[in-house]
This record gives structure tokens, sequence and C-alpha cells, in this order.
């Protein structure tokens, strides 16, 4: 399977950057940590672009945006984190089961598996090769939130109402994907591990490590 999606501020590698957003003017403490410890803390103040043309009103609709924007990248992410976990657990248990008596019911069964979790996966990033211009195969949900991210987060001005209306469209999107997600984990991994359990005693999981 192909490498796992990082998580981070801009949705992680999903969608080939964007980045998080760009904070509003104001005051804010900014604090290094160590180790988990907390180093020190300073005041940082933003300042607003004296030769923008955009509004603190402007501003502020347009970071509430790409904060939604951001959340979605997130639970996208996350979604094919899971799914790339699977998909590599069902990869490395192949020679277990080849090495075990009469399992070819359940390599059957973990390739059907792997490929629904395709499918799934197929509608939140370009599974495909792209190549080097990117054009040869749609963009899918991850890479439409990056672009609408970039767009939504030029200069200072609000987003529009198209902006709004296609964030909503791609988070339904996702809204939908997870529900079909959830579905072949509750029913196919489910039943998938139900028969691995029984012929080798193990399962896979959707929690690292």
């Amino acid at each position: 399977p192909p490498p796992a999606a990082a998580r981070g501020g801009g949705g992680g590698s999903c969608g080939g950057g964007g980045g998080g957003p760009r904070q509003p003017p104001g005051t804010y403490t900014v604090t290094l940590v160590v180790d988990g410890e907390d180093a020190g803390s300073q005041q940082l103040t933003v300042l607003r672009d004296p030769n923008s043309e955009g509004s603190m009103a402007d501003i502020l609709a347009q970071k509430a945006l790409l904060d939604d924007i951001v959340e979605d990248r997130n639970r996208l992410a996350d979604a094919v984190n899971q799914i790339e976990l699977l998909r590599r657990q069902i990869h490395d248990l192949r020679p277990v089961l080849e090495a075990a008596d009469d399992a070819e019911d359940v390599m059957e069964a973990g390739e059907a598996l792997d490929e629904s979790l395709i499918e799934v996966e197929s509608e939140l990033v370009q599974l495909k090769d792209t190549g080097s211009d990117g054009v040869r195969w749609p963009a899918m949900i991850s890479a439409r939130l990056s672009y609408l991210q970039r767009t939504v987060g030029t200069a200072d001005f609000p987003p529009t109402d198209q902006h709004a209306e296609v964030a909503q469209m791609l988070s339904d999107m996702i809204d939908e994907v997870e529900v079909r997600l959830q579905a072949v984990l509750t029913d196919e991994l489910a039943e998938f591990n139900r028969m691995l359990q029984a012929r080798v005693g193990r399962v896979i999981t959707t929690e690292d490590g």
C-alpha cells in the first residue's frame, strides 16, 4: 500500500500542501515545548497588513471557513491513515496465512477486505499515478479541499458564497465516505477478524501500535 497520510494543521499530506491558515491580527502567547515540558513563553503580536483592503471582519470570516476546511482535511487524513494501517496489516499477514494449513479462505477474505478499503480510499485520494502534470486522473476530495484552502486563503478578503457552498459539499462527501468506511469496519473487518482469530489466533486493528 502507499504511505499513510500524515495528520497535521493542514490536513497532512493528503491533497499536497495548503498548510495551516494564517492567524488574524492580535496578540498571542507562543510557548516553546521541549520533551513535553514548557521551556518558556513569550507574547507575539500579529499586525494587520497596512496595505490590505480587507477589514477585520473579512479576515475573521476567511479564518472561520479555513478552520472548517482544515478540520475536514484532518478528518480525511484520519480516515486514510486508518485504511492504510489496515491494508498494511493485511499485506503483512499474507506470509503467515500462506504458512498456515488450509487458510485460503482467510486470504480470500483479506483480499476482499483490501479491495473494499481501496474502494473507499479512492473516494478520498487519487490512488492512480497522476504523472508530473497531475491531470491524467480526476482530483478527489483531498486535492479539491487543498485547492479550496489555497483559494480561500488568498489575500485578506472574505470567502465568497461559492467558496462556502463548495466547502459544505466536500464536507458532506467526507461524511458519506466515513459512513461507508464504518460499514466496512463493522461488517467485513469484523468477519475477517473472526476468521483470522479462529485460524491463526490474531486480529488486525485500526489502532496504531
